[in-house]
C-alpha cells in the first residue's frame, strides 16, 4: 500500500522479491533474482573485459552499464539479499 521495504532491481527496474542481491555500501541498491538468472544463462560474460566469471570469482554490478561481471573489473561487490 505505502511502498516501504519495496526493492527495485538498479538492472531492469521491477520489484527486486526472493534471489535478490544487495549492493552493500550504495543504500538500497538491489539486482534482482531474474537478471542475475538472465545473465547466467547467456553465460556469466564479464561487462568490462568480456571473459567468463568463473565460480569463485566475485560477481559485480556495473550500474552505469546495467549488467552484471567480475568485481576485480571494477563492478560493485553484491551479496544475498
Amino acid at each position: 500500500m505505502f511502498g516501504f521495504g519495496k526493492r527495485s532491481c538498479q538492472i531492469c527496474g521491477r520489484e527486486a522479491r526472493k534471489g535478490a542481491f544487495r549492493v552493500p555500501g550504495h543504500g538500497g541498491t538491489f539486482i534482482c533474482g531474474l537478471c542475475y538468472g538472465a545473465w547466467e544463462q547467456s553465460g556469466r560474460t564479464c561487462a568490462k573485459c568480456g571473459t567468463v566469471v568463473h565460480g569463485p570469482q566475485e560477481v559485480g554490478a556495473f550500474l552505469e552499464q546495467r549488467t552484471l561481471g567480475h568485481a576485480d573489473c571494477g563492478g560493485l561487490k553484491m551479496s544475498a539479499a
